[in-house]
């Protein structure tokens, strides 16, 4: 906590405001409610966001029901941790009434498609959150979880994933619209700055993002959001402005040297590789019984299946 308070009063507001800092327990039932109480008064005393990953797989609501017999959402909202400030990561194993009470409540949800599926977590019910009128954006977690941080890819994974769970029923399927939506007036409502970013308007800040429209990507060019929704994969970004400062050029950084900075995450990465030697030996004896354990916890029946296969309880 008092790290946390540290960094806020430090870093929160910095860079002429591009910094802000949040409170983030990473998953609420590996906190005490004395810790995530303390996170709710940092959120009060400073104006900051809170940030922890909400329900992300089915061993994390099994523990929920086990250890406070009701949802992590329904918990929080005891603790009263939801509100405008509270962003949820995930979200796959929200029932209907978390989904409700999360849009009530005027909180967000980060949308992560490729991190879900990389991790086997299920698919999330992004259009059930959208009908309720929930807050979503888009992310793409951390690069161990999906790999990379490619907007783009995770714009197209989100809009083809959620198709698979409305066989032929198209009214219900996210396509670009929507998904263009998250990741842009979605996410700037998510962090609180929807009067600031999200869209090119009057007023808002000049983040802008513009690419070569002569490439293979998007040429020929039939409907332009679908084609950086469906075809594009960044490769084709050439100029990026945060606030009006163009801070990439022609496909290169301007405010790092890329080169040394690859060259120090290789030597960083080797190091670590080397340090934690002993750690990652024992993280493969235990992998078998930690396996075992979420197996068994994910085989309790459960109101809700987010995954794209019968759950084990269900007959085949």
């Amino acid at each position: 906590m008092q790290l946390t308070e540290n960094t806020i009063r430090l870093w929160n507001g910095a860079a002429g405001g591009r910094i802000r800092v949040a409170a983030a327990p990473t998953i609420p039932g590996q906190c005490s409610d004395e810790l995530l109480l303390g996170c709710q008064r940092l959120v009060q005393e400073y104006g900051v966001g809170l940030h922890t990953h909400l329900a992300e797989s089915k061993v994390q609501v099994m523990y929920a029901q086990q250890r406070w017999g009701k949802t992590i959402v329904a918990h929080l909202a005891e603790l009263g941790l939801l509100g405008p400030r509270f962003v949820g990561a995930h979200g796959v194993w929200l029932t209907p009434d978390d989904i409700q009470q999360l849009a009530d409540t005027g909180a967000g949800v980060a949308h992560n498609p490729a991190s879900n599926l990389k991790l086997g977590s299920g698919i999330a019910p992004a259009r059930e959150m959208l009908d309720y009128g929930l807050t979503v954006g888009l992310g793409t977690d951390g690069s161990m979880s999906s790999d990379n941080q490619n907007l783009f890819e995770a714009m197209r994974i989100a809009a083809l994933v959620n198709k698979v769970r409305f066989p032929y029923d198209q009214d219900r399927w996210i396509g670009a619209t929507d998904v263009f939506a998250m990741a842009t007036r979605g996410s700037a409502r998510a962090l609180g700055l929807a009067d600031d970013i999200g869209a090119v308007a009057p007023g808002r800040k000049a983040d802008l993002v513009l690419l070569r429209s002569h490439s293979v990507f998007l040429q020929p060019l039939n409907h332009a959001l679908n084609a950086l929704v469906y075809a594009e994969t960044g490769a084709d970004v050439s100029t990026v402005l945060v606030g009006g400062r163009v801070v990439l050029d022609n496909g290169r950084v301007l405010t790092v040297d890329e080169d040394q900075l690859r060259l120090q995450a290789q030597e960083a990465a080797d190091r670590l590789r080397a340090q934690n030697a002993t750690a990652w030996a024992l993280a493969a004896q235990l992998q078998p019984y930690v396996a075992s354990a979420c197996r068994a916890s994910v085989a309790i029946p459960y109101p809700i299946n987010r995954y794209a296969a019968p759950s084990m309880t269900e007959p085949s």
